[in-house]
């Protein structure tokens, strides 16, 4: 007998979790995973004019972004599991706030920008996605691939915001001050809403006066796991993915302006990455509710290469750009999805 397809009304506003999608989209679109990687190919034109460091060198600092997440990405998933994810979060976003601010702070040392990179992704690691799809996963079980979605479609438009808006902070106020007012959105903007709306589905109505504990989610033990070669295989499929799609992403200005375009105008190309995000993640949690997972993986994950073709040229035209910017972010939108 088929089954039939989750409802709008049952999976979003019975059960109101529609509130821990909205507050979950602002918070990982104005979080660690977007934030700084959508804007250090902008912030390199300028730090290069002022430091004389060269692309390499700048672009190097994303290294230590990912060595913070790879020391301390697990502690926050078990303290997310000891202290739920909602302060988890909060903390997260206080941390990237003053880590964003940092990055404003370095001087001419490269040695001090790595480790300006590393504290900020340190601090922030509470709004990586892990955090806010723990919370919608405890709301969902029918639907919950496209409630990931419309959640994680929150990168896709903050990622076609930022490179404009970082570009016309820098031209209006200078570099350090951009870092400082991308640091700003996050507790004007992201953590009310957090404050109010965020939180994990308890697994019981509690009384007044009682506490009231995190639902539990079906699947197997720890120890289950890393016996098991399902993780394994995933774990290394996903580290590849993340040089394959992440290593572009912050490329991607720096590489157009490489092809002699001015850089307003790659900055402009670049906010169409973010908005093929956004469809990438609704368009991927819809068919992942209905299609086997690896066919879809397939499928998205194949689509960048065809971008990477369109670059390999000495120069490239505006409507090619904006085609590679398209596939690329296709297959950044459906990644965290997968």
């Amino acid at each position: 007998m088929a089954t039939a397809a989750p409802s709008f009304k049952t999976e979003f506003i019975d059960d109101k979790g529609w509130r821990v999608v909205t507050a979950s989209g602002l918070g990982v679109g104005l979080g660690l995973s977007p934030m700084p990687f959508y804007t250090i190919g902008i912030f390199a034109v300028h730090l290069e004019r002022e430091f004389g460091w060269t692309t390499d060198q700048i672009m190097a600092s994303t290294f230590f972004m990912m060595l913070a997440n790879l020391c301390a990405g697990w502690i926050t998933g078990l303290a997310a599991d000891k202290y739920g994810v909602r302060n988890i979060a909060l903390v997260g976003q206080v941390g990237l706030t003053i880590g964003m601010c940092l990055l404003g702070l370095v001087t001419g040392n490269l040695y001090v920008q790595y480790a300006a990179w590393f504290f900020m992704a340190l601090l922030g690691l509470g709004t990586l996605p892990m955090t806010w799809t723990r919370g919608i996963a405890t709301w969902f079980d029918k639907g919950r691939g496209f409630a990931f979605g419309l959640a994680l479609m929150g990168t896709g438009i903050c990622g076609a915001v930022y490179p404009p808006l970082t570009n016309w902070l820098i031209e209006n106020f200078g570099w350090r001050q951009a870092y400082f007012g991308l640091g700003l959105l996050i507790p004007v903007f992201a953590m009310p809403l957090v404050l109010l709306w965020f939180r994990e589905k308890p697994a019981e109505t509690a009384l007044e006066g009682q506490e009231t504990r995190p639902a539990n989610l079906p699947g197997l033990e720890t120890k289950e796991i890393l016996k098991g070669y399902r993780f394994w295989i995933m774990l290394l499929a996903f580290a590849l993915i993340s040089f394959g799609v992440g290593g572009l992403l912050p490329n991607f200005v720096r590489l157009l302006i490489s092809k002699q375009m001015a850089p307003d105008q790659a900055a402009y190309i670049a906010s169409f990455i973010g908005l093929s995000v956004l469809f990438g993640r609704a368009l991927a949690g819809y068919l992942l509710d209905r299609i086997w997972a690896p066919i879809v993986s397939v499928i998205f994950l194949s689509v960048p290469a065809i971008g990477c073709f369109i670059l390999l040229g000495e120069t490239t035209s505006g409507t090619t750009a904006i085609i590679a910017a398209v596939c690329l972010g296709l297959s950044a939108g459906a990644e965290f999805d997968l």
